[in-house]
């Protein structure tokens, strides 16, 4: 007749080897998905960063814009007035 069934894991030695075997492979999966997971979060984290140094360099800018005409304003009254 036919090959010899296995025994259904009757011999734990087999069956907590494959199960450990798998039980590393999922930690694995999950080690890659977590560090994933955070790398994802850290590049998220720093496009922010980055995007709000964008807008307050933008901010400071149009401040330093208007001073200036301000100024330019100003001086162009006092000369006027004089």
């Amino acid at each position: 007749m036919g090959g010899k069934k296995r025994e259904s894991c009757r011999g734990e030695d087999y069956c907590d080897g494959v199960r450990g075997e798998r039980k590393e492979e999922r930690e694995e999966e999950d080690d890659g998905q977590e560090r994933h997971e955070r790398l994802t979060l850290r590049t998220n984290k720093k496009e922010e960063e980055e995007e709000e140094e964008e807008e307050e360099e933008e901010k400071e800018e149009e401040e330093e814009e208007k001073e200036e005409e301000d100024e330019e304003c100003k001086w162009k009254r006092e000369r006027e007035s004089k």
